[in-house]
């Protein structure tokens, strides 16, 4: 059985509640507990930083941890209007809400419904895994611009660096 060897993403930022990082021309921000104004701030920093290399316009995959709570409103509004200044720059945006059951599937629910209301001009969808998401990117976006194993492999050794353990 052969592994799979990528080049590890770059972490720009991580805590407790969150790490944020890069990878070719994806973003990936994970959310493990608190969405904070101050992080906010941060990923809104390092974001802007990240695009400037990719004038051609960047993936961004935002991953939620199971049990995560859903952001305080000033914190989703902040998080809106991150996305919506950054529109331009963004050629397509996955979330995954990590989690099984109800409570899960309600919130995916509730995240494809406010995406549907805010209409972003670049393909936008709603997963349960990051392998989901990573598939998608690949299905949707072709090979040539996204290899979905390398992004996956890239993502579960960042977990692994920053000790997080995704679920299967």
């Amino acid at each position: 059985m052969s592994t799979l060897t990528v080049a590890p993403a770059r972490v720009d930022a991580v805590s407790p509640d969150y790490c944020m990082a890069r990878w070719k021309q994806f973003y990936i921000d994970i959310w493990r507990v608190h969405t904070s104004l101050v992080a906010l701030r941060i990923l809104e920093r390092s974001f802007n930083e990240f695009r400037r290399a990719f004038p051609e316009g960047v993936g961004l995959i935002t991953i939620v941890e199971p049990g995560a709570p859903l952001p305080p409103t000033e914190a989703r509004q902040a998080l809106g209007q991150l996305l919506a200044d950054n529109a331009s720059f963004i050629r397509y945006s996955a979330v995954v809400y990590e989690g099984s059951g109800f409570r899960a599937s309600a919130v995916r629910g509730v995240v494809s419904s406010l995406t549907l209301l805010a209409r972003p001009p670049y393909p936008h969808r709603v997963f349960a895994t990051a392998t989901e998401a990573c598939t998608w990117f690949q299905r949707s976006f072709g090979a040539d611009q996204v290899n979905g194993k390398e992004l996956e492999t890239a993502i579960a050794d960042l977990r692994r660096r920053i000790g997080v353990r995704a679920l299967r």
